[in-house]
């Protein structure tokens, strides 16, 4: 199914039908109270893009080979243009799998990662923080999978920053739900 049809909408509706905001922090087989919510599970931005270059498969020290990478994503994988010339796009690993989500940006003459959702580690570059990159992160990790990839663990757990961007994920989410409630509204899978 084609993920901009009203049906793929209305499957989105019923997979967030059952989850407030606590339910899509800690996934339908947790309570509110297995949360745990703490500045520990912060990591920094340069941790986050250096682990996600090794489970990519990709060179630490090579930086053409991450422009490649970043331009074949943007041909071949996006998912959404976002303001601020920023691309949403899944993310391949060396071996052509989809692993995660990843946020480019184009505003120079060579695309930069600026964020990613790999595995359960969710990131943003510092320079393009509070632009919502994040919540686009959650909306498409979920709109992917249908879950979240802290469902899976036996405490689902998130830095303050992490709980922030999920919820704002989450409303993204809805606001799209809305749009289809509309009969005239465009579906779109983006924006």
């Amino acid at each position: 199914m084609a993920p901009g049809t009203r049906d793929a909408w209305l499957q989105l509706e019923a997979a967030l039908a059952d989850l407030g905001e606590t339910e899509f922090l800690h996934g339908p087989d947790h309570e509110a109270e297995d949360l745990d919510i703490d500045p520990i599970f912060a990591t920094r931005w340069e941790v986050v893009l250096d682990d996600a270059i090794l489970s990519l498969g990709l060179q630490q020290a090579d930086r053409g080979q991450l422009i490649s990478w970043c331009r074949h994503l943007a041909s071949e994988a996006l998912l959404e243009t976002a303001d601020d010339n920023v691309l949403m796009c899944l993310a391949e690993d060396a071996a052509g799998l989809d692993c995660g989500i990843v946020a480019i940006s184009t505003l120079s003459e060579e695309p930069v990662v600026i964020g990613l959702y790999i595995g359960c580690q969710l990131g943003v570059a510092d320079d393009w923080r509070g632009r919502g990159i994040a919540a686009h992160l959650v909306k498409h990790r979920f709109l992917r999978d249908r879950e979240l990839p802290t469902w899976s663990l036996d405490t689902p757990a998130y830095s303050p920053g992490g709980q922030a961007a999920h919820v704002a994920g989450y409303r993204l989410l809805h606001a799209h739900l809305e749009n289809l409630r509309d009969p005239d509204a465009e579906i779109s899978p983006c924006m």
